[in-house]
């Protein structure tokens, strides 16, 4: 690996701060593919993630990372700690040495490399966007095409269920939002997010909200655009929770990507419902479930799997013995499992509740990171999707990933969300702690979101957006 072209990759936390190479000649960020799919959203818990391809030779460390598989061909890896995603590996046959996988790094990790020797490229790989049935985050990025339209994706009405269904890739996490109330005494109150006023710029007073205004409730656009009022006592049903973007630096290196998808939401309307491997409600997938868990460097695999072939082979009544133990363990288990549960109990553990962050059990699989004092953000242990964000100054209005929704009407969950174009959150973060090519990147992306979103906030054409290398580079 040569050093002169190496990055530096890095978590919040910094346990995975290391070197990597772009794959043969090309510039890291020349081949970075902005992924739509479902898996991603709910991987992740943001609308989208981008991946940079990387040198296997050698493979990267993944030492002290957890894995979590979607299939045996592809596994992710994500800090135990903070939740950062940071490695994506797919391999020819489960059996591949690690030298033979093809390795890619989430673009958020990265945080210095060689400067760059041109601008942004002008085109956006940008893959399965239908998978959002809307277009998700990929309406407000260059070079994005719309989602074909089906009657399959179209929902003739408007959603008029009372909960919206979320949930992380391996469903240890599921969440059932409900709808506002319109008596704006059980909404709490909250300072401003940076979202709407930007904290560099706007005074503490204005931002502590001294009106006790409810901002985070956003009248249905639909009432909007035919000249409605809009008013606290909508029904449930005409109201939104706000939601948005955001690329403070916390953001991006607890997930591993540039662009993060809030929404906001207030503890009382939100439900919550663990499951541990196996239960109700969990993933059913093998590789899903079984590959979960932390997992060593894939070197030392290899050399292990190598020392196990090099052993000698046991003799065959003892391998007969080995056998007919293992056999004996799963009827017992089997047995187990289908003992009656005393009443009510199964009800209770498939029951949703009322989300309390200190009543969780000790072994939850939502995992907390401080990020910093007072501010706390929650991961999937097992599948590493971002989930909760929240802390002390608003401790009962909880930003809640964009990413993890299950609307019937597609990524954005615009039945339910409000989404804000007006501003990226921390914007001016884009390009902190970063540095070389990596801080080009970030900047480079986050103007180019910003510029998109601020058009459509406008209420102008995608035609007069000038997209160019030399506008929408850093």
């Amino acid at each position: 690996m040569a050093a002169a072209r190496n990055f530096t990759i890095s978590c919040h936390c910094g346990a995975a701060r290391q070197a990597v190479a772009p794959r043969g000649n090309q510039s890291l960020f020349s081949e970075v593919s902005f992924c739509h799919c479902d898996s991603c959203r709910h991987l992740t818990g943001l609308l989208c993630a981008s991946y940079a391809p990387i040198s296997s030779h050698p493979a990267p460390s993944v030492a002290g990372l957890q894995s979590y598989s979607t299939s045996p061909a592809s596994t992710r890896y994500f800090c135990s700690t903070c939740g950062c995603h940071v490695f994506r590996a797919s391999r020819p046959s489960p059996s591949s040495a690690p030298e033979q996988w093809s390795w890619e790094v989430a673009t958020g990790a990265v945080v210095d490399g060689p400067a760059p020797t041109s601008s942004l490229p002008e085109q956006w790989r940008h893959l399965h966007i239908r998978d959002t049935k809307d277009g998700g985050l990929s309406a407000w990025l260059p070079n994005a095409d719309p989602p074909p339209q089906s009657s399959e994706h179209s929902p003739a009405s408007p959603d008029q269920s009372t909960t919206l269904p979320a949930s992380c890739h391996c469903r240890s996490i599921s969440l059932q939002i409900t709808r506002p109330s319109p008596d704006p005494a059980l909404n709490p109150d909250s300072p401003y997010a940076d979202l709407l006023l930007p904290y560099h710029s706007t005074p503490s007073t204005t931002v502590s909200n001294p009106s006790r205004e409810k901002w985070y409730l956003r009248p249905d656009p639909a009432l909007l655009r035919s000249h409605h009022s809009p008013s606290p006592n909508h029904q449930p049903q005409h109201v939104r929770y706000l939601a948005g973007t955001c690329a403070c630096e916390t953001c991006r290196l607890t997930s591993g990507f540039e662009i993060q998808t809030w929404s906001f939401i207030p503890r009382r309307n939100i439900l919550i419902r663990l499951s541990q491997p196996g239960e109700a409600g969990s993933s059913t997938n093998p590789a899903a479930t079984a590959n979960a868990s932390s997992h060593p460097d894939p070197q030392q695999q290899q050399q292990e799997e190598e020392q196990q072939h090099q052993q000698p082979q046991k003799p065959h009544q003892e391998q007969e013995q080995q056998q007919q133990e293992e056999q004996q363990q799963q009827q017992k288990q089997q047995q187990q499992q289908q003992q009656p549960q005393p009443e009510g109990e199964e009800k209770e553990e498939e029951d949703y509740r009322p989300l309390d962050f200190t009543r969780l059990p000790t072994n939850s699989p939502l995992k907390a990171y401080e990020s910093s004092p007072g501010r706390l953000r929650e991961f999937c242990g097992r599948c590493g999707a971002t989930v909760f964000w929240h802390d002390r100054v608003r401790p009962d209005l909880i930003d809640v990933s964009a990413g993890l929704f299950r609307a019937a009407a597609g990524a954005r969950a615009e039945d339910w969300l409000a989404w804000w174009t007006g501003r990226v959150s921390f914007s001016e973060e884009a390009g902190t702690g970063r540095h070389g090519g990596a801080k080009a990147w970030g900047k480079g992306v986050i103007k180019a979101l910003e510029r998109r979103l601020k058009a459509h906030h406008q209420g102008q054409s995608e035609s007069q957006v000038r997209v160019s290398r030399g506008s929408d580079g850093a």
